[in-house]
């Protein structure tokens, strides 16, 4: 496990994505043989949020620091006493173990986590339509509307569930992809260039990629009129 700005690693959650280039272009075309047929059209890149949720504190693990301070008999006994201050407490090292048990002990601590590696969804939307007019002040038009996104976020995804092939009677911590750790959750998944081992260990049964697409193609003909006073 690393953390942002510690040994090296960079204090911001994702790479730099320099290759967004979004060009936008539209024409119209006006049939000189006919002159009442018009074709129009028009193609752009866009790009999304790298990150769709609000994100809050989520991912905060190693830097934030709780304590609770519990009696046995609360009617009766005082965890603290103002005038003597807070119990002292030391942040445990943010090293590659942080929060992780041994083997066969209860796991305490869940962790959320950003792939590095992660870049913006892109959509590529284009349209092509023909108009034409057929009688007085009468309009048909047939067009078609493409879109399609690439690299889409879904929601945060758990990485320590338990294989559906381990699934049995038993301790099921043990069989977990992270048994060190109560819960392990990537952060708005999306398609990525490189693997999440970028960011943490994962066991060899395979990358976690989650590469979501969404295509949409649509063909309109409507028939206009035009409205005179």
């Amino acid at each position: 496990m690393t953390f942002a700005g510690v040994n090296g690693t960079a204090e911001r959650a994702f790479s730099t994505d320099t290759n967004n280039f979004g060009p936008r272009l539209g024409f119209a075309y006006r049939l000189p043989a006919t002159r009442d047929t018009v074709i129009r059209g028009g193609y752009g890149i866009f790009f999304g949020p790298t990150v769709s949720n609000t994100i809050g504190d989520v991912a905060s693990l190693g830097f934030s620091t709780s304590a609770s301070y519990v009696v046995s008999q609360a009617e009766f006994q005082s965890a603290l006493r103002l005038s003597d201050g807070f119990q002292a407490f030391t942040r445990p090292p943010l090293t590659a173990g942080f929060g992780a048990v041994a083997p066969g002990q209860r796991p305490n601590t869940a962790v959320a986590f950003f792939n590095p590696a992660q870049v913006a969804p892109i959509s590529y939307q284009y349209n092509l339509t023909v108009q034409r007019d057929v009688a007085r002040d009468i309009l048909i038009e047939a067009g078609y509307i493409g879109n399609v996104s690439h690299r889409l976020t879904a929601n945060d995804l758990s990485l320590n569930q338990v294989q559906a092939t381990l699934i049995g009677p038993g301790d099921a911590q043990s069989r977990r992809p992270f048994p060190q750790f109560s819960n392990v959750t990537w952060i708005n998944p999306r398609s990525a260039t490189r693997p999440i081992t970028a960011c943490m260990s994962k066991p060899k049964s395979g990358s976690a990629e989650a590469p979501l697409s969404s295509p949409l193609h649509l063909l309109e003909i409507p028939r206009r009129r035009r409205i005179r006073e």
